[in-house]
């Protein structure tokens, strides 16, 4: 009621929508999560109920939805002392208070209170160091983690070499996962992302592209949108065309 935070990169605009990626970021991560505590209880013992666990979970989840959208890291802190006034959690860190983040269980990754399904890609480094695990690391690969299982696109956002690739990587390490990069410019264009339409002949191969294939494929599609063959049309016969078509 203050009207404290979000004062920078605003307006800020919670709606349904919000409530939707909440639903997604549930839906996604709590199938994993329930089964690394049910397998921590069966092995282990833990200190903790199910009950925290899946409380711990929900406070992390309405962070990334109601928190992380602000532009500052004072804007966040404060949004996130008023979710965890409300919705109290503690799973997933240590008696410090210090998330952790656990790789005893070659089938499921834990970073702080979110579990997420491991690879097979054991010993991958991506050709650059682990990253050290410090908090504000850990904090970090937990948002992204869950954000990523919730099947929607995540964009992290920041200035250059604050992190941002090296984050994604980590995490693809921690989970023994394939990390596809693509390098992106002002001359990148859809096809390059989405791939394009490429002719193929009626058996399945790809048709080839040399110059009287073209030409023959031009003139039919002269001869249907204008009704008449490519003779009549003087530019069609310019050398220099023809130069441009090879």
């Amino acid at each position: 009621s203050s009207r404290t935070i979000g004062r920078v990169g605003g307006p800020y605009n919670f709606n349904l929508r919000d409530i939707l990626r909440l639903f997604d970021l549930l839906e996604q991560n709590m199938p994993d999560s329930t089964f690394r505590y049910r397998a921590d209880q069966q092995q282990y013992g833990s200190a903790f109920s199910e009950q925290s666990m899946v409380e711990g979970a929900i406070q992390k989840f309405v962070e990334i939805v109601y928190a992380d959208v602000f532009h500052t890291i004072q804007d966040q802190d404060a949004a996130k002392m008023v979710i965890r006034k409300y919705l109290p959690g503690t799973k997933g860190e240590q008696s410090n208070g210090e998330k952790v983040v656990d790789v005893s269980l070659d089938s499921l990754l834990r970073i702080g209170s979110v579990v997420l399904a491991r690879g097979s890609n054991e010993g991958v480094t991506f050709g650059v160091e682990p990253l050290v695990l410090t908090p504000h690391t850990v904090n970090r690969l937990e948002t992204i983690s869950a954000s990523s299982q919730s099947k929607r696109l995540v964009l992290i956002e920041g200035p250059t070499c604050s992190g941002k690739s090296s984050l994604v990587r980590e995490l693809a390490r921690l989970a023994k996962r394939n990390l596809v990069t693509i390098s992106m410019n002002h001359d990148t264009d859809t096809s390059d992302l989405v791939g394009q339409w490429v002719p193929v002949s009626q058996s399945g191969q790809q048709a080839t592209s040399d110059r009287a294939t073209v030409l023959q494929a031009f003139t039919s599609f002269l001869v249907f949108v204008l009704g008449q063959p490519p003779d009549h049309i003087s530019w069609f016969n310019d050398p220099e065309y023809g130069r441009r078509l090879k």
